[in-house]
């Protein structure tokens, strides 16, 4: 649901953008899930790959369109500027969803159960990576 829910969001910001209409909090949280599940999935249909999986031409499209996820994402957070309200609200989005994922069991289908404890670091780290980088643009955006 991580990747649905993402890009659902991602569609709301651009429709309100269309129309002239700001949800303050809206963007930063979308555009960094984008980021965030598009590189994620990347890398388990990569493991996958390396594990023996399938190359098949279903798999490639999710591939590269979850790096497209990430680069719409990148493409547009680069003109965001963020209060730190709004950077805590993205930062406390994507840990909640990390803690309901692998804490609670809801994380997304993996292709081998072997894959978990990947899919696990590789969401911590990418939510740990984008704290970073929203903290550091939110401080500067804050002059």
């Amino acid at each position: 649901m991580d990747s649905p829910l993402s890009i659902t969001l991602m569609g709301i910001v651009l429709v309100a953008f269309k129309f002239g209409r700001q949800i303050s909090f809206l963007p930063l949280i979308a555009y960094s899930t984008v980021i965030k599940y598009g590189l994620w999935a990347a890398v388990i249909i990569l493991d996958y790959w390396f594990r023996g999986g399938s190359q098949d031409l279903l798999l490639w499209m999710l591939f590269l369109s979850h790096l497209g996820m990430a680069l719409q994402g990148f493409l547009f957070w680069r003109h965001l500027q963020s209060t730190r309200k709004e950077g805590l609200a993205a930062v406390m989005w994507m840990g909640l969803n990390d803690l309901a994922d692998y804490g609670g069991g809801f994380h997304p289908s993996l292709y081998v159960p072997e894959q978990l404890p990947l899919a696990a670091v590789s969401a911590i780290l990418l939510t740990l990576l984008l704290t970073g980088i929203i903290m550091q643009r939110c401080k500067m955006d804050q002059r």
